[in-house]
């Protein structure tokens, strides 16, 4: 009876940690967000922030440049945030309709706190079915008739049962549709180009909802969504060929890369101090759907960035 015992216990222990990760004390969560500050080479106690100027010099809080201060990377601490802007070339909707977008623009800022997030805008352009460019994807308002408009928030998180680790950090994607708590990313429509029959009777018109079914992830507070995408967090290096970055590692021009894989992340939650496990699902067309592409993101002000364990 005891043997039985001891071997559900362990049965159980096995279950739960495939649910719960105990933080380790060497990495109280994360990751977070690193970035070019101005700080004190000598702060003789004090520690004090100066402003930047467009330029990237350090200037004193009297507005006078003091030779003293000089640029670190430093952690993006809770309530402050840094504007970005971003770029990509295709991207996919992938599953049993595909959807072809051109070109990707979209703005944003990334946020200090613990794990980092992000609030984005964006914009992908030249839309059409996979195989057929004359039958042409848009969201309502859009300017262009083949531009698909959305807004989105992200969080960084760690791969499956890797958190507190150094090796690589993932973004998971989150709708942003107003402060609802629907789950849907987009609604685009697919319509003829002028002149064209090429969506045929059964695509043209029809209205398309992108949802994200994965887990809903309530803290911090400011996501209370549902997982849709993960993308890994990396770099374009000196051959604009994406590579993943490591902690503390920076660049000018990062990037984020989606290729339907991995589904599952592991991600800190910070009221209850644990690491837990996050499933990203994405739906369209009344089915499972992946995103494939990779995006370039920069700071406006041109400094480098990267992340770090907490």
């Amino acid at each position: 009876m005891k043997k039985h015992q001891i071997l559900g216990l362990a049965l159980f222990a096995a279950f739960a940690f495939s649910a719960v990760i105990a933080a380790s004390a060497s990495a109280e969560g994360g990751p977070v967000w690193i970035v070019q500050l101005c700080e004190a080479a000598n702060p003789a106690g004090t520690g004090l922030w100066v402003e930047r100027m467009s330029n990237g010099a350090c200037l004193g809080f009297d507005g006078t440049a003091k030779s003293a201060w000089e640029k670190k990377l430093m952690v993006l601490a809770a309530g402050e945030s840094e504007p970005i802007v971003s770029s990509g070339g295709i991207f996919k909707l992938d599953g049993i309709t595909n959807i072809e977008c051109l070109k990707l623009e979209n703005s944003g800022e990334i946020i200090g706190g613990n794990p980092g997030t992000n609030l984005e805008k964006l914009e992908f352009l030249e839309c059409f079915v996979e195989g057929l460019p004359n039958c042409l994807a848009s969201t309502a308002g859009t300017v262009g008739a083949d531009t698909i408009e959305l807004e989105v928030k992200s969080m960084l998180v760690y791969p499956h049962e890797k958190g507190g680790t150094t090796g690589e950090a993932l973004v998971a994607f989150f709708p942003d549709n107003n402060n609802t708590t629907e789950n849907l990313f987009v609604e685009f429509t697919l319509l003829n180009a002028s002149g064209s029959t090429e969506c045929g009777l059964l695509l043209n018109g029809m209205k398309v909802d992108v949802s994200a079914t994965g887990t809903l992830v309530e803290d911090p507070a400011s996501i209370l969504k549902k997982c849709g995408v993960l993308a890994v967090v990396g770099k374009l290096n000196s051959s604009n060929v994406f590579v993943k970055t490591v902690s503390g590692e920076e660049a000018v021009v990062g990037a984020v890369e989606s290729s339907g894989t991995p589904l599952i992340a592991t991600w800190w939650m910070p009221t209850e101090k644990v690491f837990l496990l996050m499933e990203c699902k994405l739906e369209a067309f009344g089915a499972e759907a992946t995103e494939l592409g990779t995006s370039d993101v920069e700071l406006t002000n041109g400094e480098e960035f990267g992340w770090e364990v907490a």
